[in-house]
């Protein structure tokens, strides 16, 4: 009976120690999700901040969100920046600058990285010009065009939300 008694001390002795080390293994992974997710917080806060700037401020803008959020959280926040201009097929010229966000905390294996752009506002194509009231209200004799025109009542030679042939509304 003695015997038992002590090979079931043992058995009970190893299991707590499993137990102690599975508990410390679980608050260990818990913390780092939670530093995980402090970081990706924080990373997203400066990406989104970084999305409302301007361009013209958006780097100095930079390095004040990485000083505050680092003073903030006590947690070093880097953000580099890099400009580049990207050509598209018809020769508009699209300027942006591309942020990385890294944040980490304790280790490497807690670091968060986030990508940011923003983009100036590429250049405006000219619109077409739109045709005048004359050429919309005219028929067309060359054509064969016999038909009443369309009665515009906007000088400017935009067209009418309902427009009216002879008094009576187009089908």
């Amino acid at each position: 009976m003695i015997i038992e008694c002590i090979v079931s001390a043992l058995v009970l002795a190893s299991c707590g120690v499993a137990l102690l080390k599975w508990t410390r293994a679980s608050t260990a992974l818990s913390r780092k999700a939670d530093i995980r997710l402090a970081n990706q917080l924080i990373a997203d806060n400066a990406a989104e901040r970084l999305e409302n700037s301007s361009i013209t401020d958006a780097v100095d803008k930079a390095s004040q969100i990485a000083t505050e959020l680092t003073t903030n959280h006590s947690v070093p926040v880097v953000i580099r920046n890099d400009e580049f201009i990207a050509n598209d097929d018809s020769s508009n010229r699209l300027r942006g600058i591309h942020f990385t966000i890294e944040v980490s905390q304790d280790d490497a294996s807690t670091k968060t990285t986030r990508h940011a752009w923003i983009f100036d506002a590429p250049p405006s194509k000219p619109e077409a010009p739109s045709p005048s009231a004359e050429k919309i209200d005219q028929p067309n004799p060359d054509n064969g065009d016999d038909a009443l025109p369309i009665q515009n009542e906007d000088p400017s030679g935009t067209a009418e939300t309902t427009p009216t042939v002879d008094g009576g509304l187009l089908p």
